[in-house]
């Protein structure tokens, strides 16, 4: 008996294993269908600060390519020239995914992955059909740097301090230093 529910516990253990690879292996964002254009591209990339397009992808060929641009440094890598992962430094809003092959009676696709301002990487990542990919671009915008709000009570803590030394050193008897 004890033997097994060791066995149905070690199936159960690889059954939620290789759920939770093929959850990993998938995009973290549903892709949209668009129907892709230079022009429709150059006008989506007017949106963003940064736009950087990685070209050279031959189906069945591995893929690997680092860049930095605007101070974000973007790794993109494919065993197979279909489907990739990215990593980058600083958050990517979106990624187009252009198919190689164009569809002569339906024109030629790609898939936009939308990430808002969160995307740090992903994986499994694919064009249109599954193809092999023609190019990929990646677009984004450089975070906005605030500055920390200091809270009225330190200021007035600082204020006050500095105050008081000052009444302190005008207020304080000099002693005299014999020489």
């Amino acid at each position: 008996m004890k033997s097994k529910l060791v066995y149905i516990a070690t199936a159960i253990a690889l059954i939620l294993l290789t759920v939770s690879i093929v959850t990993v292996m998938a995009p973290s964002v549903t892709p949209t269908l668009i129907s892709w254009s230079n022009i429709w591209e150059q006008g989506y990339a007017s949106g963003f600060a940064y736009s950087y397009k990685f070209e050279g992808w031959y189906e069945g060929s591995p893929y690997s390519s680092t860049v930095t641009i605007g101070g974000n440094t973007i790794s993109v890598t494919s065993s197979d020239g279909k489907t990739f992962s990215w990593t980058a430094t600083l958050p990517i809003s979106a990624v187009i995914v252009k198919t190689g092959t164009i569809e002569p009676t339906t024109g030629d696709y790609a898939y936009l992955y939308e990430y808002g301002s969160d995307g740090y990487g992903d994986t499994g990542l694919y064009a249109p059909g599954n193809k092999g990919i023609s190019h990929v671009t990646f677009y984004w915008n450089v975070p906005h740097q605030e500055i920390p709000e200091v809270p009225l009570g330190t200021v007035a803590a600082i204020v006050s301090m500095m105050i008081a030394f000052a009444a302190y050193f005008t207020l304080r008897k000099p002693k005299s230093i014999q020489l």
